[in-house]
């Protein structure tokens, strides 16, 4: 008699031969393939554009032209910029005029608004719809009636910026900012002007030429000859031109706006380009000083800040 437990081994091994006939394994990959027509969309564009709004200066009358400058947007495109006005320090905007297309500028009748003081703006739209707001240029006045009185020029503080490569010395690219109390029209600063970058003339005397010390340089602002009597002088503190000589320099001069304390004051800034009549020489790197500008009404103001070289 065959021992039983043999037997069950037999069978089992049977079974399982023959499960092994009869199935069928694959070494195959596993690949998957579409032939469907599906459009791949980009990503929404969140993005606002840039835009920064030229002054348009002060007073404004007649027909003006707004530009703005800085408009970009990398992924929908600008569209149209508007430029826009509200009564100053409000918070309530009307447009002025639009612009759909490079150079981004438009004409405007300032005879239909109201005069008075306004502040202004430029709002650039892309292609997704997204709004980006220019900084505000504050307090700038329409006057189509009567004549607006001018506004008193006090000085506020007085700063110069290194713009060259050597600290003390007077390079192109070195700057001088003034800054006002308050806003002021740039038609107050140099009659005529707008207040958009303008060609002028920086000139730097030495202290003995106007009757003061070695250490006591003189600059101003020329334009067409004649001093812009709406930036004052400006007593360097230090000695930058020797021996009783007179430097001058081609220079550019546009205003801007800062805020300070919520107050918008109105700031213009003047940098060297090229000599126009320069003894390399008579150049001398000035000591540290802090600067006194006499503004326009005859008042002084010391610049602010640390100790430090100018130009």
């Amino acid at each position: 008699m065959r021992d039983l437990r043999s037997t069950k081994v037999l069978v089992l091994g049977a079974l399982a031969m023959m499960l092994l006939l009869t199935t069928n394994f694959s070494t195959a990959a596993f690949t998957s393939s579409s032939t469907g027509t599906g459009t791949v969309r980009a990503a929404a564009d969140w993005t606002p554009p840039t835009v920064r709004l030229l002054d348009p200066g002060s007073p404004l009358s007649g027909t003006r032209t707004f530009a703005a400058s800085d408009v970009t947007d990398a992924i929908s495109g600008v569209v149209r910029v508007e430029i826009q006005r509200a009564p100053r320090g409000a918070d309530t905007w009307s447009a002025v005029c639009t612009a759909s297309a490079p150079p981004w500028s438009c004409s405007a009748d300032t005879t239909v608004i109201a005069d008075g003081s306004y502040d202004f703006r430029a709002v650039a739209t892309d292609a997704a719809g997204n709004p980006g707001t220019s900084a505000v240029i504050a307090d700038r006045v329409i006057a189509n009636g009567a004549p607006v009185t001018p506004v008193p020029l006090n000085g506020a503080d007085v700063q110069a910026t290194n713009g060259g490569t050597r600290p003390g010395w007077l390079e192109t690219g070195d700057s001088i900012t003034f800054t006002f109390a308050r806003s002021v029209r740039a038609t107050d600063v140099l009659p005529g002007w707008s207040g958009e970058q303008t060609e002028v003339t920086l000139r730097v005397r030495d202290g003995k030429h106007v009757g003061r010390g070695d250490a006591e340089d003189a600059l101003d602002v020329l334009s067409g000859g004649a001093v812009v009597s709406g930036l004052g002088s400006v007593n360097l503190r230090t000695d930058l031109y020797q021996t009783n000589q007179t430097a001058t320099f081609n220079a550019m001069m546009r205003m801007g706006t800062v805020t300070v304390a919520g107050v918008a004051r109105t700031t213009v800034t003047v940098t060297l380009g090229g000599a126009q009549s320069v003894n390399p020489s008579h150049l001398y790197e000035g000591a540290p000083a802090h600067m006194v500008w006499t503004d326009p009404t005859g008042g002084t103001v010391t610049e602010s800040g640390v100790l430090d070289r100018d130009f």
